[in-house]
């Protein structure tokens, strides 16, 4: 998520830095568009922008990091091993991370890696 939210900044300022250049318009495009899909991918992890005691947190319902953050607490409640049921919410939650950081690899490794050799072309510094 960290990695996510260095590239969204990254993509954001370097088309605010480029916006009034006719040239790089192209670029700009890119760049926007790249930074909606990461933030989609993070919407499936953990709730952009959330912020404690925040108001508007409960419209948010709970994102698939902090379930599966709050399951060790469920776990170690008692004497006894975990249920069938802990290891089923497991499984589902990580399932649902680990799909949206491959989605994140692929981006990454594909439509970024693209974007960055165009920027090489151009002169202009990488997103990474």
């Amino acid at each position: 998520v960290n990695t996510m939210r260095r590239q969204r900044g990254q993509l954001k300022s370097l088309a605010e830095c480029l916006a009034g250049n006719g040239e790089v318009c192209d670029i700009v495009d890119q760049a926007t568009a790249l930074n909606d899909r990461i933030l989609e991918i993070e919407k499936g992890i953990f709730i952009p922008e959330l912020r404690e005691g925040w108001a508007g947190r409960l419209n948010q319902g709970t994102d698939p990091l902090r379930r599966l953050s709050a399951l060790p607490s469920v776990v170690g409640l008692g004497e006894f091993p975990p249920t069938e049921q802990s290891y089923a919410v497991y499984e589902k939650l990580s399932g649902q991370i680990s799909g949206r950081m491959r989605e994140f690899d692929t981006l990454c490794q594909g439509e970024i890696a693209a974007f960055n050799r165009l920027l090489g072309e151009k002169g202009i510094a990488f997103v990474g």
